[in-house]
């Protein structure tokens, strides 16, 4: 790839993972520090339900052009622009409102928004990329889009240490600029995708939105399979997700502890393990690597465990960080690779769209119990369920 080409992915990608720990461990930090209690913060958890459903809308934004003139773009750029518009706006909402219930709603539509950039994006870089060079991109992208939620991750709970939850909220929407510039600098990828012809409304919804999916069937014969071990492999960190954040302020560390180990520290080990994944691909293969993925997830939740018996213990965070985001961020590149070689070129937004949701579905739903679990049974309980969530991902990886 070009350097121009590498810079601009991970512009790209770093706007995508910027709104994401807005409505995840970020929020979940906030709600801590407005006395919410533990069960009911894991309900929050499914404000994130839109990145498990984008492909219900996905086909639209995958053979719709963008309103507002913004069409004049392209396809994909005119849906990556108005998506950050509107992120602006919304992103400064949620850093506003007080009441939960707004709370919650205000971080469903940010998580909407977000996820609807990811459609358009994960499209746009297929397109963007040649195929051959899609493994170096994955690993990009993953590095991008860990910036990104370290701008809202650490960068947010130093903010809010020091000045304020709204204060934080407004410099993460004001950080947005970033990717609209990249839309204007980057140009309309070739598109692969068939123009729809079709006589009526009807046919043109099933073409859009049932001709993807029977696409995927018919190359994929064990479709289900597949469909089955991409909701499981990344179910363990996926549960307890959520729930990290007020685990560590319950145990004692405060805020900027928070930030500076399992944020900053943490991001070296993520970025390690997203290019330690895409080695892993390369030395061992796709299959093979997908395995030690899955058993490097389970590991690294495990070791929080440890941290649950020792309390603040700052030496036993920054083991378990290392473990985990490592796990993580190999998961992260590893995955990302798999679901690319997945797609047809005929659909690429719309199968990367519903692979994608398959996973973010699985956690998510299972995701809301997670602080119900830690409330009745305790924290050493709810990650050791976490462990044993990852073993369904090795049971059906055997017949990959």
């Amino acid at each position: 790839m070009q350097k121009k080409q590498l810079l601009q992915i991970f512009l790209l990608a770093f706007a995508c993972g910027l709104p994401r720990l807005l409505v995840a461990s970020t929020l979940s930090a906030r709600l801590v520090d407005a006395g919410i209690q533990r069960a009911a913060i894991g309900l929050f958890a499914y404000v994130a339900l839109p990145y498990a459903f984008h492909f219900v809308w996905a086909p639209l934004m995958d053979n719709l052009s963008a309103p507002f003139g913004l069409a004049r773009l392209g396809r994909r750029r005119g849906w990556i622009l108005l998506t950050q518009i509107l992120l602006v706006p919304a992103i400064i909402l949620l850093g506003i409102l007080q009441n939960p219930i707004y709370l919650a709603l205000a971080a469903v539509l940010v998580a909407f928004l977000s996820s609807s950039q990811d459609v358009v994006s994960d499209a746009f870089r297929a397109e963007y990329i040649a195929k051959e060079n899609h493994g170096e991109a994955a690993s990009l992208t993953v590095f991008g889009y860990r910036v990104g939620m370290l701008a809202s991750g650490a960068g947010a709970l130093f903010l809010a240490q020091y000045f304020s939850w709204q204060f934080a909220y407004f410099c993460m929407a004001a950080l947005l600029p970033l990717g609209m510039l990249t839309v204007w600098w980057v140009h309309e990828p070739e598109y692969k995708t068939a123009p729809i012809i079709a006589t009526s409304l009807k046919d043109w919804l099933r073409q859009a939105f049932l001709t993807p999916f029977k696409q995927f069937a018919g190359q994929h014969k064990n479709w289900l399979h597949l469909l089955a071990f991409i909701m499981c492999f990344r179910l363990a960190e996926g549960f307890v997700g959520f729930m990290s954040t007020p685990f560590f302020l319950d145990i004692g560390f405060n805020k900027e502890q928070i930030a500076t180990i399992a944020k900053l520290y943490g991001f070296g080990a993520t970025l390690a393990g997203t290019f330690l994944g895409g080695m892993c691909v390369k030395w061992l293969g796709m299959k093979n690597a997908l395995l030690v993925s899955s058993l490097t997830q389970i590991l690294g939740v495990g070791t929080y465990i440890f941290v649950a018996s020792l309390g603040a213990n700052q030496m036993a965070l920054a083991v378990a960080i290392t473990a985990d985001n490592l796990a993580a961020g190999m998961a992260g590149s590893i995955g990302v690779a798999f679901l690319m070689g997945l797609t047809n070129p005929a659909h690429t937004a719309t199968q990367y769209a519903l692979l994608g949701a398959l996973a973010t579905f699985a956690s998510t739903s299972l995701a809301g119990g997670a602080g119900w679990v830690s409330q009745i049974f305790g924290w050493q309980a709810m990650f050791t369920l976490a462990m044993f969530l990852g073993l369904p991902a090795i049971w059906l990886w055997r017949k990959l």
